[in-house]
């Protein structure tokens, strides 16, 4: 995977069984705090929550990235792209709340890795806005910062940070309206 982590300098065994990827990690204590070892530990035990974080968000990008670089209309793929992000973290929260619980807590120490992820998500709404002017489809000045924008403008559907209200019964109905709002809104003026 990208991003291993080498178990150089410590016991270190990963092995993967029926797709669920294991480790175990011997991290001996014992070493004053600012020894090269102690040090070297450190670094380590942090690229090593890095690389379980990239792998969790790698897993919620890939079907995303699939729906980016599909052809068709953009509207449809925009649409549908927008509420495959929202169904993944959905499921994620909803499915094992305690497993999220603990993503979430090695991903707020893991910034770069959720920025770089971000900026992934972002990308991809860009390419499809991308195709989507190409296509005569969206009306878009500046595609970047229109893609961020929506990125951010669908936040509370897919940040970690608002899942106590991804129960609200009224949900469903709401993030129809913000898509086709969003999408009402890109739409090139000769398709109005």
């Amino acid at each position: 995977m990208e991003g291993e982590v080498s178990s150089r300098g410590l016991p270190a065994v990963a092995a993967t069984c029926d797709g669920v990827r294991v480790w175990s990690v011997y991290v001996p204590n014992g070493r004053e705090p600012n020894s090269a070892h102690y040090e070297y530990k450190l670094k380590w035990l942090a690229s090593l929550r890095d690389a379980v974080a990239k792998r969790w968000l790698d897993r919620v990008n890939a079907p995303l990235e699939k729906i980016a670089e599909t052809s068709g209309p953009a509207p449809a793929r925009l649409e549908r792209w927008l509420r495959a992000l929202f169904a993944a973290k959905y499921t994620k929260v909803c499915d094992d709340p305690e497993m999220f619980a603990t993503y979430l807590a090695l991903a707020q120490e893991a910034r770069d890795v959720v920025k770089a992820y971000k900026e992934n998500l972002a990308n991809q709404i860009e390419h499809i806005l991308s195709d989507g002017v190409e296509q005569g489809a969206f009306e878009v000045a500046d595609v970047k910062t229109s893609a961020r924008a929506i990125f951010d403008a669908t936040v509370r559907y897919h940040h970690p940070a608002h899942a106590e209200e991804w129960s609200d019964p009224e949900l469903s109905a709401r993030i129809d309206v913000l898509l086709a709002l969003l999408l009402k809104g890109l739409e090139a003026p000769n398709k109005r």
